[in-house]
């Protein structure tokens, strides 16, 4: 062989310090081999340097095997694989399509595959690599230039994106994903295929893919933390009706009847055609009590189901649903969580119950759908300039197709459906008509339902100022009608807040009492008992003797109420009093203190 003039072998002696470092065996083979590696792609700039450490190399394994001309044949592969190796590139990863089609020159068949840069590869087969063992989405190694498959990989790759899956080209064996906002077309894996042919892979459903490969290789495994994720395993609220609830709203009432009627009642059912959705829409103001009229018919709920099945471990048998929870920033992913709420409400309605007795029964589930404004809000007609209000108008029609039921998915179940909203104006008209089977409108406590509040709220055996030698009963009921007298009798303090000038020019004047429901009592009641308290710790002697009084709580009352009249608005005044339907408010004064502060005009 002839050498050019720029080219000088590695001097013997260096060749042999590098030999002598790669036997010294107290040094990890690792660390020698990464020596050896950096001498031969450092140091040796030709191939020739490195033939001549190799052929050194190889006959200092010669001399030292004891069978050293097989040890010598596998030691000289090995290397001159690894210097190939270094002189073409590492080997490359590809993904395994199908058998390529047409004929090809020499007679040879080839495969189609997809390396991870996008690029359809067509390679031979090496002999040790069965053409018949492949399956599409099966991993490849394909030698540096992509021309031959020297080797398999796993079955399917471990991590890429998720897509969701829409359909399965007929007669093909690619797929269409919807990857975000946007669908294409991706190859299948076997596997892939084979899980939509046996129905495991429904349409939405998540798709493990590589959009670079444009490959989509199996289903996502469903999250067991997300199955009946809609179903509410709260506590069951330990609420009495006729302990605890002062001016229950009569819609309560009806509810508990109607509910009897489906757990006990199939006779009448059938004898008058009655149909086993209980729809109530129940509007008012916060804090006028549609979620303490919830709670106190779902403690009946779960009694009533006690009663029915002799067992108290049936398990939650309540859905509860807001707007975050179907909402979402990635297309169809919403359209997903409404089906898998329906999915919940029809697995938890069908699926029997075992009595105590050894009996199947049916049972109704009970579904609450809060912020109901918000789900089920007027259409837009998709003018929305940011594509919000043309999803939010998605949502809602996907809501109605599934309420109407056109497969008699949940027609046949029994469900009530309960609906909570603060604007009814804000209801697309669509939605009120499915929801709204009977309407429930809540309002500010009249005198009757203050009272009656008051009642359930200082209870029997309250701590009371002022007894003075009078029975505790008798106590409590003067208490109760002082703070009363103090908002509604003719010579009471309970002076005007705010007035209102309507869009027609008229007026009207808001007292305290207007502002009045059972959420600010509470909260009153709750400032009360703070202040008691802070008066027994600081007077350990006289603790026996502090109890509430009407004065106390009047002034913790209106100091809620006050809170709520400054903020008061044109835009926010129906949220805190009642307001004529189809009337419009101009503007809001909040009238000045009996000191006589000048009012200011609140626009």
């Amino acid at each position: 062989m002839v050498l050019k003039k720029s080219q000088k072998l590695v001097p013997k002696e260096a060749i042999e310090k590098l030999i002598a470092l790669m036997r010294d065996k107290e040094k990890s083979p690792e660390v020698r081999a990464h020596l050896m590696a950096t001498q031969v792609m450092g140091e040796m700039q030709n191939p020739m340097q490195a033939i001549e450490f190799f052929t050194h190399f190889v006959k200092r394994l010669d001399q030292e095997q004891d069978n050293p001309d097989g040890a010598a044949l596998k030691a000289k592969e090995d290397y001159e694989q690894k210097l190939k190796d270094l002189a073409e590139g590492p080997l490359r990863p590809g993904t395994f399509i199908k058998p390529a089609e047409g004929q090809f020159p020499g007679g040879h068949s080839l495969s189609m595959i997809v390396t991870p840069d996008g690029q359809t590869r067509y390679s031979a087969l090496h002999p040790d690599v069965k053409a018949e063992e492949l399956v599409a989405g099966q991993e490849l190694y394909l030698d540096p230039q992509c021309a031959m498959v020297l080797g398999t990989g796993p079955l399917l790759s471990d991590v890429g994106q998720e897509a969701l899956f829409v359909r399965r080209i007929p007669g093909t064996a690619t797929v269409e994903l919807q990857l975000r906002d946007e669908k294409m077309l991706f190859y299948a894996s076997q596997i892939l295929l084979d899980e939509i042919q046996n129905g495991v892979l429904k349409r939405q459903d998540p798709v493990l893919c590589c959009p670079q490969r444009r490959f989509a290789f199996v289903a996502v495994p469903k999250d067991e933390d997300r199955s009946h994720r809609f179903v509410d395993h709260t506590r069951v609220p330990d609420i009495d009706i006729l302990r605890d609830m002062g001016a229950i709203h009569y819609s309560l009432g009806w509810l508990i009847r109607r509910t009897r009627l489906l757990m006990f009642r199939d006779d009448l059912l059938a004898k008058y055609n009655i149909r086993k959705r209980v729809s109530l829409l129940m509007v008012g103001g916060p804090g006028t009590g549609k979620t303490f009229t919830i709670k106190g018919f779902l403690r009946v709920f779960y009694d009533m189901i006690e009663e029915r099945t002799g067992r108290g471990d049936v398990g939650s048998r309540v859905i509860r649903v807001k707007l975050s929870d179907l909402l979402s920033k990635w297309l169809g992913e919403s359209d997903k969580n409404i089906d898998q709420l329906f999915d919940d409400i029809i697995a938890v309605a069908k699926t029997p119950v075992e009595t105590a007795d050894g009996e199947q029964v049916i049972l109704p589930v009970t579904v609450i759908i809060e912020e109901a404004d918000g789900i089920a809000a007027k259409r837009s007609g998709g003018t929305g300039h940011d594509g919000a209000s043309g999803a939010m108008d998605r949502i809602l029609t996907t809501i109605l197709q599934r309420l109407d039921d056109p497969v008699d998915e949940i027609g046949h179940l029994p469900v009530i459906l309960l609906s909570v909203t603060n604007f009814e104006a804000a209801l697309d008209a669509g939605m009120v008509r499915r929801l709204g089977g009977k309407v429930a409108r809540f309002y500010r406590l009249n005198r009757e339902g203050f009272a009656s509040v008051l009642d359930k709220k200082i209870h029997d055996g309250y701590p009371l100022a002022g007894n003075g030698g009078c029975p505790s009963d008798e106590r409590r009921q003067q208490i109760i009608d002082e703070i009363v007298s103090s908002y509604w009798a003719p010579n009471g303090d309970d002076g005007g807040q705010v007035e209102l000038t309507f869009a027609d020019g008229s007026k009207e004047l808001k007292y305290r009492r207007h502002f009045l429901t059972p959420a600010l009592i509470e909260q009153a009641m709750s400032t009360s008992v703070d202040e008691l308290a802070f008066q027994a710790e600081g007077d350990t002697e006289a603790a026996d003797e502090i109890g509430l009084s009407a004065p106390l709580f009047i002034d913790s009352l209106n100091h809620h109420v006050d809170s709520i009249a400054d903020t008061i608005r044109p835009q926010n005044a129906a949220d805190f009093i009642d307001i004529p339907e189809n009337v419009r408010i101009a503007q809001v004064r909040r009238l000045p203190p009996q000191h006589n502060r000048a009012g200011a005009l609140l626009n």
